[in-house]
Order: C-alpha cells, then sequence, then structure tokens
C-alpha cells in the first residue's frame, strides 16, 4: 500500500511550494516540488517505518515503475511534438498522432487514453527532473544542499518567462551550491 507515501508526497510538494515559488516559471516550480518531494518522501518512509521496511520498498518500487512509465510518456510527448512541428497534411497529422497515443496506450497498458493536455502537464511535472538531479550531485548529493540551493534561486536568473530548459537559470545556484554558499544571495536560507 502507497497511502502513506503518496499522502507525504503532496503535502512535501506543496511545501516546496510554499518555501519557493517564482512567479511565471511554472517548470521551475513545478520541477523542484516534484523531484524534492519525491526525495523527501523516500528520506520521510525510512525514517518513519526503517530502511527495510514494506512501505519504503513499495514506494521504491512503485516510483521505479512511475518513472519508467513518465519517461514513455515523455517520449510519446516528443514524437508529437515533431509531428505537429512537421509538413505533414492536417489529415495525416490525426492519423500519426492516433497512432502514436496508441502505441503508448499498448505499452503502457494505460486504461485512460492520454492527450496534450495531460502530456504537457506530465512534461510540466517531471521533464525537469534531469536537471534537478544534476543540481543534487553538484550538491554533493546532499539533500539539505540541494534544497538550499533551490531557495537560492531568483526570477532575475531566469531569461524568459515560462522557461523551458532550467540548465541556464540553476547553474548559477550550483555554482553556488560547489562553493558551499547555496545560501547566500537573494534567496531564502533553509528552515528547519
Amino acid at each position: 500500500d502507497d497511502a502513506f507515501a503518496a499522502v507525504a508526497d503532496v503535502i512535501l510538494h506543496e511545501t516546496v511550494h510554499a518555501t519557493q515559488f517564482i512567479p511565471d516559471q511554472t517548470y521551475f516550480n513545478e520541477g523542484a516540488a516534484t523531484y524534492i518531494a519525491d526525495a523527501l518522501t523516500t528520506v520521510w518512509l525510512g525514517e518513519r517505518f526503517g530502511v527495510d521496511s514494506p512501505q519504503l520498498a513499495t514506494w521504491l518500487a512503485n516510483e521505479a515503475t512511475r518513472l519508467a512509465r513518465v519517461e514513455r510518456l515523455l517520449a510519446t510527448y516528443q514524437e508529437l511534438e515533431t509531428l505537429y512541428g512537421s509538413d505533414a497534411s492536417r489529415a495525416d497529422k490525426l492519423d500519426r498522432k492516433a497512432a502514436i497515443i496508441d502505441r503508448a496506450v499498448a505499452d503502457l497498458g494505460l486504461v485512460r487514453r492520454p492527450n496534450n493536455a495531460t502530456l504537457i502537464e506530465l512534461r510540466t511535472y517531471r521533464a525537469g527532473r534531469g536537471v534537478f538531479a544534476e543540481l543534487q550531485q553538484a550538491c554533493g548529493g546532499d539533500l539539505r544542499r540541494l534544497i538550499a540551493a533551490v531557495k537560492s534561486v531568483v526570477a532575475a536568473e531566469f531569461s524568459t518567462s515560462l522557461q523551458e530548459d532550467l540548465h541556464p537559470a540553476l547553474a548559477p545556484a550550483a555554482g553556488r551550491c560547489r562553493a558551499g554558499k547555496e545560501g547566500d544571495g537573494e534567496g531564502h536560507a533553509l528552515r528547519s
């Protein structure tokens, strides 16, 4: 049963929003909240139930399954993005779109058929996972330092509203983290 983990993950996700939120930066806000909440849920389950607990094992197994499904659906999003940008006729695009989604449904055994909106939502919440993993690595793998680095990010570090590529905006935070100054700057200090 993943119920404890699911509730903890939602609470932690919303707590990240309450402590760091940059207007007009949905990819950053949701990516950070999702990555940090998932990591903190793992820590909480280990501390609450034990590192060898069935609760933690279930969470980790379910998270691995979720991540694999997310990767497959993000690939579907990318296929559709390429298709939409092509010179194919509208009729051809609609036929190929149906085939792309049919493959994802079959591959994942989906009950509900994804559409553009659900795929965009998934991309918003999960596509930044890699950049936050890189930031955590720059912070020596330390989750507390990662959180402080995320909280040190300021709006001025983004070049556009709704910036999808987070690497340029997070590069200063990674540098601060490597230098051990992740709480410096205009961001907020880590609250215990």
